[in-house]
């Protein structure tokens, strides 16, 4: 079945999972794009500030207060008033747009600091949950998202597998097999070595 949104904000979710067609709370798919949407764009409106501080500029203590309640309207429950919220968006732009004008470099900035606010509708299908069409690569990055982890994927796997069975004193030659490289070069560059591990190392061979 198509799934028409994806919410997982409280303990009432579809099956203890997350609520796909429309929300258990009352939550629709409408409200729930443009939440998605209004976090997008407060993440952008963070970046801007984050960027000017950086640069020197004072930025105005009101900006916390409005990203403050940008977020609280995304909780589960607080607003399902579909126009409210686009007018939170559209406030929302609109201040960023007048301080993007006061960066000195916007090299850095992520994409939702440039977005200008064209097709709300359009935009808000490409920044929600459902953004990554595959679900496995969809439930990593969610879990990256809630452990703090950036660029979550499951090549990450095979590095922690790399990196923990180096730890545990497996030989690097059946790594190497274990991880099917032609070159041991490549099985190095996968596992970390720890740095407790290489002080221990030091006193047991070398004192």
């Amino acid at each position: 079945m198509e799934q028409k949104m994806f919410c997982y904000q409280c303990q009432e979710t579809a099956g203890c999972k997350g609520c796909t067609a429309c929300g258990v709370c009352g939550k629709t798919p409408e409200v729930a794009a443009m939440q998605d949407l209004l976090v997008y764009v407060t993440k952008g409106l963070s970046a801007v500030t984050t960027q000017l501080r950086k640069e020197g500029q004072t930025v105005d203590k009101s900006l916390n207060h409005l990203i403050s309640v940008n977020l609280f309207s995304t909780i589960t429950n607080a607003n399902f008033d579909n126009e409210s919220i686009i007018a939170r968006i559209r406030e929302t732009l609109a201040v960023k747009e007048e301080l993007l004008a006061k960066v000195q470099n916007k090299d850095n900035l992520p994409e939702a600091a440039l977005w200008n606010g064209s097709d709300f509708e359009e935009k808000a299908k490409t920044v929600g949950v459902l953004a990554t069409e595959n679900e496995e690569i969809r439930s990593l990055r969610e879990m990256g998202n809630r452990l703090d982890i950036a660029k979550v994927h499951p090549h990450k796997f095979r590095r922690t597998l790399a990196t923990m069975a180096i730890d545990k004193g497996m030989p690097i030659e059946q790594l190497q097999q274990l991880l099917g490289h032609k070159r041991i070069d490549t099985t190095l560059q996968y596992a970390m070595v720890k740095q407790s591990n290489v002080k221990a190392a030091h006193k047991k061979y070398i004192g």
